[in-house]
């Protein structure tokens, strides 16, 4: 589990004022899911980590301990279909 992840996550959450049902049916997954997300129990996958940023209006590299900067900025942001087609292109091109 990478440091301080979980907490964020809830952190953020709160501070939004969202529920962890309305947070799993933004990004497509099971309020259970997110509950583990937010106790450490269970890491986010790629997909559900760049959804939660977005939804949270913050960087991956906040949500993943590489800065203290909560806020994201981007010359030219991706919509949502774009940030998906990104990732869905990575998932199907690697090579372990």
């Amino acid at each position: 589990m990478i440091r301080d992840l979980s907490t964020k996550l809830k952190d953020l959450r709160i501070k939004l004022g969202y529920s962890q049902t309305f947070v799993a049916k933004q990004i497509k997954i099971s309020p259970p899911i997110i509950s583990s997300y937010e106790s450490g129990t269970k890491s986010p996958s790629l997909e559900s980590l760049v959804a939660l940023a977005q939804l949270y209006k913050c960087s991956t590299d906040y949500l993943l301990g590489l800065t203290d900067i909560t806020t994201r900025k981007t010359l030219q942001p991706f919509t949502d279909e774009q940030a998906m087609a990104l990732i869905s292109f990575v998932n199907n091109n690697r090579t372990y």
